[in-house]
């Protein structure tokens, strides 16, 4: 019973990769920013982190957004840390 349900599915996986057709999509660029400044200061994030990390750079640095930045509503977009400092 278990392998005919393997091979069935081994050959379902087989046939549906065999017919899968190229994608092609294009990349637009639909928006552009930039962020050096919050009401914490300049190049400065809300954090409220006060100490230098190990390459001396501020841990409340503004940064780290990276690929993070996700589609909210119409002209609104999330930005959310992928990487630096963390609380």
């Amino acid at each position: 019973m278990k392998i005919k349900f393997l091979l069935g599915a081994i050959v379902a996986a087989g046939i549906s990769l065999s017919g899968a057709m190229q994608a092609q999509g294009q990349v637009k660029l639909i928006a552009k920013g930039t962020l050096t400044e919050s009401s914490a200061g300049l190049f400065a994030d809300l954090s409220g982190l006060d100490y230098n990390l190990e390459n001396g750079a501020p841990a409340n640095l503004l940064g780290g957004l990276g690929s993070a930045l996700t589609w909210g509503t119409a002209t609104r977009f999330w930005p959310y840390r992928t990487a630096g400092p963390m609380r």
